[in-house]
């Protein structure tokens, strides 16, 4: 097994068992608990974001 990545800034490629490590890793990997209350902490941030933003629009147009 290969995994072969080229871009505009270079490549990398993998082979045998760090292919099969990666592979692995992309299907089974799981969330990071952290990282998901981060998003759900910044979901909730710019909701309330974008509710004070309207509503300096609707103070401005009165």
């Amino acid at each position: 097994m290969a995994i072969i990545r080229r871009g505009s800034f270079g490549g990398y490629t993998l082979t045998g068992i760090d292919a099969k490590a990666f592979a692995q890793q992309i299907q089974q990997a799981k969330p990071n608990e952290r990282a998901k209350d981060a998003l759900t902490k910044g979901r909730k941030r710019l909701k309330e974001m974008k509710h004070i933003q309207e509503q300096i629009v609707l103070n401005r147009k009165n």
